[in-house]
């Protein structure tokens, strides 16, 4: 039972608590644009100015959400995606890519594993998508939660 206990209370803390999304970008100004954004919208933000930094901070941090930038030097966000995407650890995580650059291939980003892509010019779609994805993952729990409940082992 200290495995069921465990998962309420991991359930109840993601009720509880704002959501941590990390956002990557190489420009600084984008970082701060983004990331004022998304407070202003009750996430709490942590940011990476490259997608090495953004793996040291996904291996240290509970992470709910990734917006990451594609055009960045040295890894790109497609990188990152392939990176995160082959990690037992964030298999599942979902991530968000955004670019300046609006010529970006729909099915080359699905087949990356990239959860949705929006265009950096339309920050209110950024914000919709965001809390879709957040929306659907708390209901994914809670889901998960009520079959724990229905189907435990009675003791």
């Amino acid at each position: 039972m200290p495995e069921r206990e465990t998962m309420d209370a991991h359930n109840h803390e993601r009720k509880t608590r704002l959501p941590y999304v990390l956002l990557v970008d190489d420009n600084p100004d984008q970082l701060f644009t983004f990331k004022t954004l998304l407070e202003n919208a009750g996430k709490q933000v942590i940011t990476a100015n490259s997608a090495s930094e953004a793996a040291t901070i996904l291996k240290d941090v509970h992470i709910d959400l990734v917006i990451s930038d594609i055009n960045m030097p040295i890894i790109s966000g497609k990188e990152l995606v392939r990176t995160l995407r082959s990690a037992q650890t964030q298999a599942y995580l979902p991530i968000i890519t955004f670019s300046a650059d609006s010529n970006q291939d729909p099915e080359e980003l699905s087949s990356l594993g990239v959860t949705a892509h929006c265009d950096k010019g339309y920050p209110r779609q950024l914000l919709r998508t965001v809390d879709g994805i957040l929306d659907n993952n708390l209901a994914a729990c809670n889901l998960l939660t009520e079959i724990q409940t229905r189907f435990a082992p009675r003791s």
